[in-house]
This record gives structure tokens, sequence and C-alpha cells, in this order.
């Protein structure tokens, strides 16, 4: 009986293995492996899905920032040329006012310069100045040394 124990616990030992050990899937290893890949393929397409929307998201942002920049590009533009106007006109009336304040002081000038030069051209102007102030000196010392000092006493 001693040396049936042995034999009877090998025995018991290979067919317990044999019965936890088998050569396929059952039908339940089958069924939850086609589960398994059928929740694979949904979760897939729940993120493709999500994938695409974030593309089509990030797509219309895009263009809304292309548009936004364009619009400040514009109005840029837009404020250069006013500024480039009022510059110009500044420019332009700065210019005509110059010419327009002048024009009398030009021609009070010129006015003078004639006079200075018909009192050159007549020697007879001169002696009568000259005399005026040999007149005056004889009555203002300041004058007389005026006068002597440029040697028309």
């Amino acid at each position: 009986m001693k040396k049936f124990i042995p034999l009877f616990c090998l025995l018991l030992l290979l067919g317990a293995g044999n019965g936890f050990a088998q050569n396929g899937f059952t039908q339940e290893d089958r069924d939850r492996i086609i589960r398994t890949e059928v929740k694979i393929e949904e979760m897939n397409k729940r993120f493709e899905q999500r994938f695409e929307q974030m593309d089509k998201r990030f797509t219309e942002l895009r263009e809304d920032m292309n548009h936004r920049f364009e619009q400040q590009m514009n109005f840029m533009w837009i404020l250069a040329g006013i500024f480039t106007t009022i510059t110009g006109l500044a420019i332009s009336i700065a210019m005509r006012d110059r010419k327009t304040i002048m024009r009398p002081f030009e021609t009070k000038v010129k006015e003078i310069e004639n006079n200075i030069a018909d009192f050159k051209t007549d020697s007879s102007k001169i002696k009568n100045l000259i005399a005026a102030f040999r007149e005056l000196s004889k009555e203002d010392p300041k004058v007389a040394q005026v006068l002597k000092q440029f040697n028309l006493f």
C-alpha cells in the first residue's frame, strides 16, 4: 500500500495538470478576445473622430487668426497712410506759409536797398547829411566826438 500512494499521487498530479493545461482556447476565451477586439476598434474610432474634430478646430482657429492678422495689417497700412498724409500736409502748409510771410519782408528790404543805392549815388544827399551832423555837433559834444572819430568833422 505504501508503494501505491506515491504512484497514486503521481497519477493525480498528471491528471490534474492535464485538466488545467488544455491545448486550445475555450469558447469563452474566444468570445472575450472578440469582445476586447471590438472595444479596441470602437476606441480607435472614437480617437480618430476626436482627432478629426481637433484638426478641424485647429484649421478654423488658424483661418481665424490669419483673418485677424490681415485686418490688423490693413489697419496699420491705413494708419501709415493717414500719418504720411498729415505729415505731407503740415510740411506743405509750412512751406506755403513761409513764402507768404517772407514776401512783405522781401519787398521792404528791396525798397530799402533801392533807397540806399539811390542815396550812395547821389553825393549831394551825403554832403547835406554830413553838414546836418556838423550843425548838430555844435550843440551835442557826443555827436562831435563821433564825427571826429570817423574824420568827418
